[in-house]
Protein backbone atom coordinates (compact mmCIF):
# COMPACT_ATOMS: atom_id res chain seq x y z
CA UNK A 1 0.00 0.00 0.00
CA UNK A 2 1.16 3.31 -0.68
CA UNK A 3 -0.40 6.37 1.17
CA UNK A 4 0.40 9.69 0.18
CA UNK A 5 -0.86 12.90 2.25
CA UNK A 6 -0.67 16.72 1.14
CA UNK A 7 -2.48 19.60 2.17
CA UNK A 8 -5.04 21.94 -0.31
CA UNK A 9 -5.55 25.54 0.20
CA UNK A 10 -8.33 28.03 -1.22
CA UNK A 11 -6.83 30.40 -3.42
CA UNK A 12 -7.61 34.21 -2.78
CA UNK A 13 -8.58 34.73 -6.67
CA UNK A 14 -10.37 36.17 -9.01
CA UNK A 15 -12.48 32.59 -9.70
CA UNK A 16 -13.30 32.12 -5.65
CA UNK A 17 -16.00 33.10 -4.55
CA UNK A 18 -18.50 32.77 -1.39
CA UNK A 19 -20.86 29.85 -2.42
CA UNK A 20 -18.43 28.05 -4.99
CA UNK A 21 -17.47 24.28 -4.64
CA UNK A 22 -14.37 22.85 -4.97
CA UNK A 23 -13.41 19.69 -5.56
CA UNK A 24 -10.18 17.36 -5.50
CA UNK A 25 -9.43 14.48 -7.89
CA UNK A 26 -7.21 11.82 -8.45
CA UNK A 27 -6.13 9.47 -11.31
CA UNK A 28 -3.49 6.66 -11.48
CA UNK A 29 -2.23 4.94 -14.52
CA UNK A 30 0.23 2.34 -14.05
CA UNK A 31 1.72 -0.66 -15.43
CA UNK A 32 0.74 -4.62 -14.70
CA UNK A 33 3.15 -5.82 -13.02
CA UNK A 34 3.11 -9.76 -14.43
CA UNK A 35 2.05 -9.21 -18.13
CA UNK A 36 3.94 -5.33 -18.38
CA UNK A 37 0.28 -3.94 -19.90
CA UNK A 38 -0.88 -1.14 -19.16
CA UNK A 39 -3.74 -1.44 -15.96
CA UNK A 40 -6.66 0.07 -16.59
CA UNK A 41 -6.57 3.77 -15.05
CA UNK A 42 -8.04 4.39 -11.37
CA UNK A 43 -9.90 7.42 -10.74
CA UNK A 44 -11.74 8.97 -7.57
CA UNK A 45 -12.92 12.03 -6.38
CA UNK A 46 -13.53 13.56 -3.09
CA UNK A 47 -16.82 14.85 -1.56
CA UNK A 48 -16.98 18.71 -2.57
CA UNK A 49 -16.60 21.76 -0.17
CA UNK A 50 -17.85 25.25 -0.07
CA UNK A 51 -16.05 28.39 -0.31
CA UNK A 52 -17.37 30.70 2.57
CA UNK A 53 -17.11 34.25 3.22
CA UNK A 54 -18.18 37.00 5.87
CA UNK A 55 -20.40 39.39 3.75
CA UNK A 56 -20.58 43.00 6.22
CA UNK A 57 -22.94 45.85 5.63
CA UNK A 58 -22.95 48.97 7.61
CA UNK A 59 -25.06 51.96 8.61
CA UNK A 60 -24.24 55.10 10.71
CA UNK A 61 -26.19 57.43 12.31
CA UNK A 62 -26.04 60.08 14.95
CA UNK A 63 -27.90 61.61 18.34
CA UNK A 64 -27.80 65.17 19.09
CA UNK A 65 -27.17 64.57 22.98
CA UNK A 66 -27.24 67.98 24.01
CA UNK A 67 -30.60 68.76 22.65
CA UNK A 68 -32.04 72.00 20.57
CA UNK A 69 -30.19 73.43 17.65
CA UNK A 70 -27.01 72.77 16.26
CA UNK A 71 -24.36 74.96 17.35
CA UNK A 72 -20.81 75.46 18.98
CA UNK A 73 -20.52 72.50 21.91
CA UNK A 74 -23.06 70.62 20.82
CA UNK A 75 -22.82 66.88 21.35
CA UNK A 76 -23.28 64.37 19.10
CA UNK A 77 -23.51 60.75 19.73
CA UNK A 78 -22.30 58.69 16.92
CA UNK A 79 -22.74 54.74 16.47
CA UNK A 80 -21.85 52.45 13.30
CA UNK A 81 -23.21 49.53 13.14
CA UNK A 82 -21.31 46.19 11.52
CA UNK A 83 -23.51 43.77 10.35
CA UNK A 84 -22.00 39.93 8.96
CA UNK A 85 -24.67 38.78 7.10
CA UNK A 86 -22.37 35.91 5.49
CA UNK A 87 -21.73 32.43 6.84
CA UNK A 88 -17.64 33.38 8.08
CA UNK A 89 -16.00 35.25 10.84
CA UNK A 90 -14.87 38.71 9.70
CA UNK A 91 -11.36 39.05 10.85
CA UNK A 92 -9.61 41.88 12.45
CA UNK A 93 -11.93 44.46 11.61
CA UNK A 94 -10.26 48.06 11.13
CA UNK A 95 -12.57 50.97 11.79
CA UNK A 96 -11.60 54.28 10.57
CA UNK A 97 -13.93 57.34 11.06
CA UNK A 98 -13.20 60.91 9.50
CA UNK A 99 -14.77 63.85 11.32
CA UNK A 100 -14.84 67.04 9.20
CA UNK A 101 -13.60 70.00 9.50
CA UNK A 102 -15.72 71.68 12.73
CA UNK A 103 -16.24 68.51 14.46
CA UNK A 104 -13.67 67.26 17.07
CA UNK A 105 -13.64 63.60 19.31
CA UNK A 106 -15.25 64.52 22.16
CA UNK A 107 -12.19 62.75 24.60
CA UNK A 108 -14.24 63.27 27.41
CA UNK A 109 -16.50 60.42 26.46
CA UNK A 110 -15.25 56.80 26.40
CA UNK A 111 -16.28 54.90 23.01
CA UNK A 112 -17.76 51.84 23.10
CA UNK A 113 -18.37 48.20 21.22
CA UNK A 114 -20.68 45.70 21.43
CA UNK A 115 -21.45 42.66 19.66
CA UNK A 116 -24.90 41.07 20.12
CA UNK A 117 -25.26 43.67 22.81
CA UNK A 118 -22.53 42.18 24.82
CA UNK A 119 -19.41 44.58 25.42
CA UNK A 120 -16.06 43.55 23.30
CA UNK A 121 -13.52 41.52 25.37
CA UNK A 122 -10.47 43.57 25.31
CA UNK A 123 -11.68 46.36 23.26
CA UNK A 124 -8.65 49.43 23.13
CA UNK A 125 -11.25 52.06 23.45
CA UNK A 126 -8.73 55.18 22.61
CA UNK A 127 -8.63 55.23 19.20
CA UNK A 128 -5.05 56.32 17.40
CA UNK A 129 -5.34 59.44 15.59
CA UNK A 130 -4.64 58.96 11.75
CA UNK A 131 -4.23 62.80 11.27
CA UNK A 132 -6.80 65.02 9.10
CA UNK A 133 -9.59 63.83 11.40
CA UNK A 134 -9.23 59.96 10.89
CA UNK A 135 -9.72 58.02 13.98
CA UNK A 136 -9.17 54.69 13.74
CA UNK A 137 -10.41 51.18 15.78
CA UNK A 138 -9.49 47.80 15.66
CA UNK A 139 -6.31 46.31 13.89
CA UNK A 140 -4.42 49.90 12.78
CA UNK A 141 -4.82 50.39 16.53
CA UNK A 142 -3.17 47.47 18.08
CA UNK A 143 -6.26 45.55 18.69
CA UNK A 144 -7.24 42.59 17.25
CA UNK A 145 -10.33 41.91 19.53
CA UNK A 146 -12.91 43.29 16.41
CA UNK A 147 -13.58 39.92 15.37
CA UNK A 148 -17.46 39.75 13.81
CA UNK A 149 -19.02 35.98 13.68
CA UNK A 150 -21.08 35.71 11.04
CA UNK A 151 -24.97 36.37 11.75
CA UNK A 152 -24.05 38.99 14.26
CA UNK A 153 -23.89 42.82 14.39
CA UNK A 154 -20.88 44.96 15.84
CA UNK A 155 -21.73 48.45 17.19
CA UNK A 156 -19.14 51.08 18.20
CA UNK A 157 -20.26 54.41 19.45
CA UNK A 158 -18.31 57.22 20.38
CA UNK A 159 -19.10 61.06 20.31
CA UNK A 160 -17.98 64.62 18.65
CA UNK A 161 -18.26 67.64 19.48
CA UNK A 162 -19.06 70.87 16.89
CA UNK A 163 -16.14 73.46 17.19
CA UNK A 164 -17.13 75.27 14.32
CA UNK A 165 -20.58 75.69 13.82
CA UNK A 166 -21.48 76.33 10.15
CA UNK A 167 -23.26 74.00 7.36
CA UNK A 168 -23.98 70.91 7.73
CA UNK A 169 -21.19 68.12 8.87
CA UNK A 170 -21.04 64.82 6.74
CA UNK A 171 -19.01 61.75 8.63
CA UNK A 172 -17.71 59.12 6.65
CA UNK A 173 -16.88 55.40 8.38
CA UNK A 174 -14.68 53.22 6.39
CA UNK A 175 -13.74 49.39 7.73
CA UNK A 176 -12.13 46.55 6.50
CA UNK A 177 -11.81 42.94 7.65
CA UNK A 178 -9.63 39.48 6.55
CA UNK A 179 -10.51 36.25 5.85
CA UNK A 180 -7.86 34.55 8.18
CA UNK A 181 -7.41 35.30 11.97
CA UNK A 182 -3.46 37.12 12.32
CA UNK A 183 -1.52 37.86 9.18
CA UNK A 184 -1.07 35.66 6.48
CA UNK A 185 0.06 35.96 2.79
CA UNK A 186 -2.85 33.76 1.71
CA UNK A 187 -6.03 35.36 3.23
CA UNK A 188 -8.43 38.05 1.44
CA UNK A 189 -8.21 41.28 2.81
CA UNK A 190 -9.62 44.57 2.07
CA UNK A 191 -6.13 46.34 1.67
CA UNK A 192 -6.40 50.09 0.56
CA UNK A 193 -10.07 50.40 1.80
CA UNK A 194 -11.66 52.43 0.45
CA UNK A 195 -9.75 52.18 -2.69
CA UNK A 196 -9.46 47.97 -3.19
CA UNK A 197 -8.59 45.80 -5.70
CA UNK A 198 -10.21 42.35 -6.18
CA UNK A 199 -10.03 40.25 -5.06
CA UNK A 200 -9.54 41.79 -1.97
CA UNK A 201 -12.22 43.29 -1.98
CA UNK A 202 -13.27 43.02 1.76
CA UNK A 203 -13.95 46.76 2.49
CA UNK A 204 -17.23 48.90 3.30
CA UNK A 205 -18.53 52.37 4.06
CA UNK A 206 -21.25 54.68 5.55
CA UNK A 207 -21.55 57.93 6.40
CA UNK A 208 -24.12 60.06 7.40
CA UNK A 209 -25.14 63.81 7.20
CA UNK A 210 -26.43 66.02 10.09
CA UNK A 211 -28.95 68.80 10.23
CA UNK A 212 -27.76 72.26 9.66
CA UNK A 213 -25.77 74.08 12.06
CA UNK A 214 -25.44 77.75 12.84
CA UNK A 215 -24.28 80.42 15.36
CA UNK A 216 -26.75 82.61 15.80
CA UNK A 217 -25.32 84.93 19.03
CA UNK A 218 -26.06 88.00 18.56
CA UNK A 219 -25.76 91.24 20.35
CA UNK A 220 -27.85 94.73 20.15
CA UNK A 221 -27.43 98.26 22.29
CA UNK A 222 -30.16 100.62 22.47
CA UNK A 223 -30.74 103.97 24.09
CA UNK A 224 -34.13 104.02 26.35
CA UNK A 225 -34.69 107.31 28.35
CA UNK A 226 -32.92 109.50 30.24
CA UNK A 227 -33.48 111.62 33.58
CA UNK A 228 -34.08 114.85 32.25
CA UNK A 229 -37.67 114.96 31.35
CA UNK A 230 -38.43 118.56 32.06
CA UNK A 231 -37.77 122.57 30.63
CA UNK A 232 -38.71 121.51 26.82
CA UNK A 233 -36.80 117.57 27.33
CA UNK A 234 -38.35 114.60 26.47
CA UNK A 235 -36.63 112.63 28.80
CA UNK A 236 -35.40 110.42 25.51
CA UNK A 237 -34.33 113.16 23.02
CA UNK A 238 -30.65 112.16 24.26
CA UNK A 239 -30.21 115.83 25.06
CA UNK A 240 -28.81 115.88 28.95
CA UNK A 241 -27.31 117.93 31.24
CA UNK A 242 -24.07 117.23 33.24
CA UNK A 243 -25.13 115.05 36.60
CA UNK A 244 -27.88 113.61 34.43
CA UNK A 245 -28.44 109.63 33.67
CA UNK A 246 -29.69 107.18 31.50
CA UNK A 247 -30.59 104.00 30.93
CA UNK A 248 -29.52 101.48 27.99
CA UNK A 249 -30.64 98.23 26.91
CA UNK A 250 -28.70 95.21 26.02
CA UNK A 251 -30.23 92.51 23.86
CA UNK A 252 -28.64 89.42 23.64
CA UNK A 253 -29.80 86.67 21.53
CA UNK A 254 -28.62 82.91 22.59
CA UNK A 255 -28.52 79.69 20.18
CA UNK A 256 -30.96 77.26 21.13
CA UNK A 257 -28.61 74.46 23.26
CA UNK A 258 -26.82 75.54 25.82
CA UNK A 259 -24.16 78.51 25.35
CA UNK A 260 -20.97 78.00 27.58
CA UNK A 261 -18.62 80.19 29.39
CA UNK A 262 -20.79 83.58 28.56
CA UNK A 263 -19.11 86.89 29.50
CA UNK A 264 -21.16 90.13 28.85
CA UNK A 265 -18.45 93.31 29.09
CA UNK A 266 -19.81 96.96 28.56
Amino acid sequence: QIRITYYGRINNDLNTDRGDTLGNGVQVNYTHGQTGAPAPTLNDNTALVTAIESDLSATKNYTNISGGQLTGGTVLEYTVTLTNNGNATAYDLNIVDTLPTGLTLDSSFTPTATINGSAVTGFVSAPADGGSGQWIWGRDNADGSLDLPAGQALVLTYRAVISVPGGTFTNIMNADWTSLQDVSVYERTGAGCPAITAPDDYCIAAQVTTADSADDTAISKTFLVDTWAADGSLGGDGRLRVGDSLDYQLTLTLNESTSRNVVLSD
